[in-house]
This record gives C-alpha cells, structure tokens and sequence, in this order.
C-alpha cells in the first residue's frame, strides 16, 4: 500500500495518546476525571492498531470518533482563547490531523476496492 508508512506514523499518534492518557491515571496531567482517562487509554490503543488494520468496518468508528474529538478538542480550544488567549496546540493538532487521518482512510478503502 502506498501509504502504509503514513498509517504506521498515524497508529504511533494513537499509541503515544494512549500512554499520555494511562499517565493520566496516575499523575494529574490534564482535568479529565480518571475514568476518562481510562477510556481513552483503550480508544486511542483500539484506533492505533485498527490504523495498521484498516478493516472495512474501521472507517465508520473514526467517524465517530472524528466528530467526538473535533467536539472535544475545539471547544478546549476556543475556551483555550476565550479565557486566557493562548493557542490550545495540543486540540489544534488534533482539530487538523483528525480530517486529514479520515481523508486518507477513504483513499485507502478506494483504492482496496478497486
């Protein structure tokens, strides 16, 4: 597959969100409650290795994760400036890299389908 190399660098964002978020668990990190955290730990592991994967069916759970995230991660930003008038880069990068993930995985399902 063409882009196999940009899957493998996308899986590794899910890996390293995953074990920023199981350090979250244990250190305050971030103001997310414990169990979210946790939660995250096994949706950002789950996205990661589907990434490498890429089944038929994975498209439409990062859909919803896509939007979840696009939710979660722009209101963290504009209240980022709202309030204090700095620049969230964290929820930035994931506000650009999200659609840009999704872009690719319908180029990946097109091309497997032909």
């Amino acid at each position: 597959m063409k882009y196999k190399a940009l899957f493998i660098i996308f899986a590794l964002f899910f890996f390293i969100s995953a074990a920023y978020h199981l350090v979250a668990v244990f250190v305050s990190v971030n103001e997310s409650p414990v169990w979210r955290n946790l939660l995250f730990v096994g949706i950002n592991a789950f996205t990661g290795y589907f990434l490498l994967k890429r089944p038929r069916w994975f498209i439409w759970f990062f859909i919803l994760l896509m939007f979840q995230q696009l939710y979660s991660h722009g209101s963290d930003l504009i209240n980022a400036w709202n309030s204090q008038h700095r620049i969230d880069w964290m929820s930035l990068m994931v506000i650009l890299v999200m659609p840009a993930i999704y872009i690719f995985l319908l180029i990946d399902r097109t091309a497997k389908q032909n």
